[in-house]
């Protein structure tokens, strides 16, 4: 996997590839540890975790970078859930 140009991960180069890899994966939210230790991206949940502090404030911070709002999170949340 690619790391970033100077050999670091800063919360720049996180969030950029976190953008790419959602868009390379289509996926419409931020997934699991798990689903990412599976794709082969599991220097990720680590750098997420020294970053950000924790998942959750990366997604939210990933999700403003995006434009995605809470109405429509948790609207994909349920679509993903229900399989519709």
């Amino acid at each position: 996997k690619q790391v970033a140009k100077n050999g670091t991960w800063n919360a720049e180069y996180v969030l950029a590839e976190a953008v790419r890899l959602m868009e390379e994966n289509n996926w419409k939210t931020w997934p699991a540890e798990s689903v990412l230790n599976e794709k082969g991206y599991s220097m990720f949940p680590n750098a997420v975790r020294n970053l950000y502090g924790n998942v959750d404030a990366f997604r939210e911070r990933l999700y403003e970078e995006l434009g995605i709002n809470t109405e429509d999170r948790l609207e994909v949340l349920l679509n993903d859930y229900v399989g519709s």
